[in-house]
Formats: structure tokens, C-alpha cells, sequence
């Protein structure tokens, strides 16, 4: 390889491991603030007896950092949504999109495990972020409401005014209220309505959304 070739090499080469130290940092502060000073909080959910702890979100920060679509993806998700459905839900971002994939994918198997009917369940976790679709947050304003949170304990919330932070608190209020005109199911708008909701207990589908939900 010629001189520009190793400049350039070298250079691509710094640039990356530059990203990943503002990765590692990113992710490391978050996972400090959320396991040292707040301790992580930990939810029980009954399937299967096991109990499942929760320690938080810091991990979707990594996992978001490159998000992909594969063909296996794109064939989920045109066997469980509509097309209309689809429309709506290729205009969450790419690494909300993958979330809400890999959500669904859990929530397959946690219902084949325990014999639970899983289409209503499914369809549910595909669409259970669809609430931001109304204001946009982009991967560095999730870290940042993740710090805030953990920080003033949840304080932020009083700033719901602020539409970014009424998104990130209320999305599952707004995404009830985008699919309710549209005749769904009263059971799967509850359950995307009341996924962050942890003041409701004893729904057991609601407990496996959730637990997808907090690992993926």
C-alpha cells in the first residue's frame, strides 16, 4: 500500500477508536450513575418462577450505536404488521425500529416457553415505542435523559412541557392515543399504554412486555 493509503488507513483507524472510547465512556458513566448511585432497580416477574432482575437501560446505548435490519428482521415484520401498521412504524428511527425487533423476538419465545398465545403479545412489542414517532429523540438525547434521570431521580419529569421529555415519560400514553383511532384491540392499547406504567401490577402479559422490553 502507498503513503496515502497508510495515511489514510491510519487515520480510519484513529477515527474508530476514538468512536468507541466516546462509546465506552457513554456507556460506562451510565451504567456508574445508574448501578452505584442509585443502585440498579430490580422488577420480579413470575414466569416460569424465575425472577428477572432489571439494570436499567445502559446497555441500549451500546446496542444502538449501529443498528441493522437483516432480511430475517424485514420477514418478522411483514408477517405480524400490517401494512399500514409498517408505514407507521418505519418512521421510528433505525435503532427504535431494532429495539422494538428484538423486543418482539423475546416476547416470541418467553410465550413459546410458557404456551402463551403470542400474536396479540407480539404485535404489541413491535409497536409499543410507536409513541415517539411524535418528537423524534436521537440516540445522544436518550443517553443524556438516561443521566438526567438517574441523577435528579427521576425529577426531570417535571419538565414534561418540554416535548422531548414528555416523549421519552409519555410515550406509551401517546402511542395508545396515535393507535385508539384505529380499532384496536382495548388489551394491546393497555399494554403499550402501560409499559413504563409499573404502578400496574398483576397483568401477566404485561409483565412479559416489560421484561422484553428491559433486556432488549
Amino acid at each position: 500500500m502507498h503513503a496515502g493509503g497508510q495515511g489514510f488507513e491510519s487515520l480510519y483507524l484513529h477515527h474508530e477508536n476514538v468512536c468507541n472510547l466516546i462509546t465506552d465512556i457513554f456507556f460506562y458513566i451510565n451504567y456508574y450513575i445508574s448501578y452505584n448511585i442509585n443502585k440498579p432497580k430490580i422488577y420480579s416477574y413470575k414466569v416460569r418462577g424465575v425472577q428477572k432482575m432489571d439494570f436499567y437501560r445502559v446497555k441500549q446505548f451500546y446496542w444502538a450505536i449501529n443498528p441493522k435490519i437483516t432480511n430475517e428482521d424485514l420477514d418478522f415484520l411483514h408477517s405480524n404488521l400490517s401494512k399500514n401498521e409498517l408505514k407507521l412504524f418505519y418512521k421510528l428511527p433505525a435503532y427504535d425500529q431494532k429495539h422494538s425487533i428484538k423486543v418482539a423476538y423475546d416476547v416470541t419465545y418467553v410465550c413459546k416457553e410458557n404456551n402463551i398465545e403470542s400474536k396479540l403479545l407480539v404485535k404489541a412489542a413491535l409497536l409499543h415505542d410507536i409513541g415517539k414517532v411524535h418528537k423524534k429523540l436521537n440516540i445522544i438525547d436518550k443517553s443524556i435523559m438516561v443521566l438526567v434521570d438517574n441523577i435528579t431521580k427521576g425529577g426531570i419529569k417535571k419538565l414534561s412541557n418540554i416535548e422531548k421529555v414528555n416523549v421519552y415519560y409519555n410515550h406509551g400514553t401517546i402511542g395508545k392515543d396515535i393507535l385508539k383511532n384505529y380499532n384496536y384491540d382495548p388489551k394491546l392499547l393497555y399494554l403499550i399504554e402501560n409499559h413504563h406504567n409499573y404502578n400496574v401490577i398483576g397483568n401477566f402479559e404485561l409483565d412479559i412486555l416489560r421484561m422484553c422490553d428491559d433486556r432488549n
